[in-house]
């Protein structure tokens, strides 16, 4: 337990490295930088425990998350990005995990996702012109998997979950076919399908040792500091 508070401690002191407040950077991007954004830093901190609950910090890093919504419910993730429904199922999935869903503000993001569903079940960001291909005339595993992440912390009426299972089957189809879909044409590619169960546990194990190895970069770093 003690271990957790001093990696949650850890990642809290590093608040303003990239620049910006609550992890965001200088510009005011909380997408970026890859791993270590404020959308990033909110998963991970909820993930170890952290809760608004907790920790007075969370609870002004959500108030500082919030004022991205737009009004209809949608989020930018800085000062010139677009409505992207990826980002806002992130952000979403984010605040969830660590205990702010039942700001009522959240109500119209949800409104919002439920109103942006696709015919296929799924969701998609619209970046590129639509219609071209069934390729890319079709929704985002990686966006539906989002949004479907950010229903899980919430209290789903019938109506709400007829919605979520269409897109649960939207991605049971996308897992049969495993092709690249939606204008952003993310999938399981080719090279997903050449590995072998021997090559998923490698992989596993390094990307866990890779994660030992940040957590142990940012003690050293706040130890040095201190």
């Amino acid at each position: 337990m003690n271990k957790l508070k001093n990696e949650i401690q850890s990642i809290s002191d590093r608040m303003r490295e990239n620049g910006g407040p609550f992890w965001s950077r200088e510009d005011g991007d909380i997408h970026a930088p890859a791993g270590f954004s404020t959308i990033d830093v909110l998963r991970v901190l909820g993930e170890l425990g952290a809760t608004i609950q907790k920790y007075s910090l969370l609870r002004d890093s959500v108030e500082f998350i919030l004022t991205y919504q737009n009004p209809d419910g949608s989020f930018k993730y800085s000062a010139k990005s677009t409505k992207l429904p990826c980002m806002a199922g992130r952000i979403v999935a984010a605040l969830g995990r660590v205990g702010a869903l039942k700001d009522a503000r959240l109500n119209v993001t949800y409104h919002w996702f439920l109103e942006n569903q696709s015919n296929d079940g799924g969701w998609r960001c619209a970046t590129v012109k639509l219609g071209k291909s069934p390729i890319t005339d079709a929704s985002n595993p990686g966006t539906t998997l989002y949004i479907l992440d950010a229903f899980r912390f919430r209290d789903n009426s019938p109506d709400d979950i007829l919605c979520l299972n269409r897109g649960i089957e939207f991605l049971l189809r996308h897992w049969e076919t495993r092709a690249p879909l939606g204008p952003c044409e993310f999938g399981i590619g080719s090279r997903f399908l050449k590995l072998n169960i021997l090559s998923l546990v490698i992989i596993y194990f390094i990307m866990c040792m890779f994660s030992r190895i940040i957590v142990w970069h940012t003690e050293i770093t706040v130890f040095v500091k201190h």
